[in-house]
């Protein structure tokens, strides 16, 4: 069934025809990374090509009043579809943003020939249903500075550089998107949007976060709430980081809600403003000494709900930014996209690029998730953009580490989102 993650990832056989080819390839650009899993895309097949059109029904009016969001998720969708059809032999040639007077025609990629594909054209393709947004905390284990410096070099060539954020930048940049978040809870009309996309009638659309559906009253009401339980792994005893299934089999797409959205075993519950859980020192311990208390079987049960804790307990992470140490244990690389222009056609790029480092990242097993709070919040993204001495315009706040594997999201039909040309 298409409305599943793939559980093999097979090249279309080089016998079928051009468009059922291409057909196959598009059920792989649905599975890209989106704003809140909005997946805002919809593909127009032909006989020797692949229309990318953005689908406004799915926009985000109050976090993503520009469209920037939505355009990249679209240009993370083409990325995908490109990198699946050059892994299949195909050459392709892609025109963006080819007509001005159809705006959500974001781009259009032609089959022009076949040669075989590059080196690492496979394995990105290969990389593609193992992605995942890991919203929780990473282990401790450290990046390499090699790939990171891949990370870069990739992001350079694709026009939308990589900045791995440091030192008194890397104060600063939290700072900034602490205060974009209390802004966003603030706002009435941010929590009523996020809590229609952790909406549990949307089970059926296959769209947004899985959340119960009393958790969405206590986003609308700003309080504290889970949204979805994540496994936390401690840093592996013998130093090396955890290792992602390797077979390139995803499994069968999930629909169970929170509870099940984690490997077996060590489960936590994160708190949707709990940014001190990520970004801090006591907040991470505090999550990875529970973490390590269930695994030995002290404490609470592998995978059992933790005791509620008091609010005084529950907030005892520190408010002030922290420091170098506190962020490397609770996000090992933060990290911005950025490119040198602002318009429709930049932020095509830094999702089309974003979607090259998220799989470039998973074939050395490194996970990635978001702090979008510094890009929805205009001003934020401005002061971010100072703070950090930036020539360009930070597009991508990432957060990168190493972690267990979790369930995809669920994704909508295929034939929910193509139309035959």
């Amino acid at each position: 069934m298409d409305h599943r993650w793939p559980a093999d990832v097979t090249i279309p056989a080089v016998d079928q025809p051009l468009r059922e080819r291409l057909r196959r390839l598009c059920d792989y650009a649905r599975l890209a990374p989106s704003v809140r899993n909005s997946q805002p895309w919809r593909f127009v097949l032909g006989d020797s090509s692949v229309e990318v059109w953005a689908d406004p029904s799915r926009a985000l009016a109050v976090a993503d009043p520009e469209g920037r969001g939505l355009t990249q998720s679209c240009g993370a969708a083409l990325a995908f579809l490109e990198i699946a059809a050059r892994a299949s032999s195909l050459t392709v040639e892609i025109d963006r943003l080819p007509d001005a007077t159809r705006p959500e025609l974001l781009a259009r990629l032609r089959i022009v020939g076949e040669a075989p594909p590059a080196t690492e054209d496979p394995w990105l393709f290969q990389a593609i249903p193992k992605r995942r947004t890991h919203r929780g905390i990473f282990s401790g284990h450290a990046v390499s500075p090699r790939l990171l410096d891949r990370l870069r070099q990739l992001a350079e060539s694709r026009g939308a550089p990589l900045r791995i954020v440091e030192g008194e930048h890397r104060r600063r940049l939290i700072e900034q998107v602490r205060a974009a978040d209390r802004e966003q809870r603030g706002d009435p009309a941010f929590r009523a949007e996020l809590a229609a996309w952790v909406d549990p009638d949307r089970t059926g659309e296959r769209l947004g976060i899985p959340a119960h559906r009393v958790e969405r009253a206590a986003i609308e009401a700003g309080e504290r709430t889970r949204l979805r339980r994540f496994a936390v792994a401690p840093a592996p005893e013998s130093g090396q980081p955890d290792r992602a299934d390797e077979s390139g089999a995803s499994g069968a797409e999930q629909e169970q809600e929170t509870d099940e959205l984690c490997p077996p075993g060590v489960a936590i519950d994160l708190m949707i403003d709990d940014l001190d859980a990520l970004l801090s020192d006591e907040g991470a311990e505090r999550l990875r000494i529970l973490a390590v208390s269930r695994a030995k079987g002290t404490g609470v049960a592998p995978g059992a709900p933790h005791p509620p804790q008091p609010r005084e307990t529950r907030r005892s992470a520190p408010q002030r930014p922290a420091d170098d140490d506190e962020l490397d244990r609770g996000s090992p690389v933060l990290a911005v996209l950025t490119t040198p222009g602002d318009d429709r056609a930049s932020w095509l790029r830094a999702g089309e690029t974003l979607a090259r480092i998220l799989l470039r990242g998973r074939v050395d097993h490194l996970w990635a998730s978001f702090l979008g709070q510094g890009i929805e919040v205009a001003s934020a993204r401005a002061a971010i953009r100072e703070a950090l001495d930036l020539q360009e315009w930070p597009q991508v706040i990432l957060r990168l580490g190493y972690a267990g594997d979790l369930a995809p999201t669920p994704r909508k039909a295929l034939a929910d989102l193509l139309t035959d040309g």
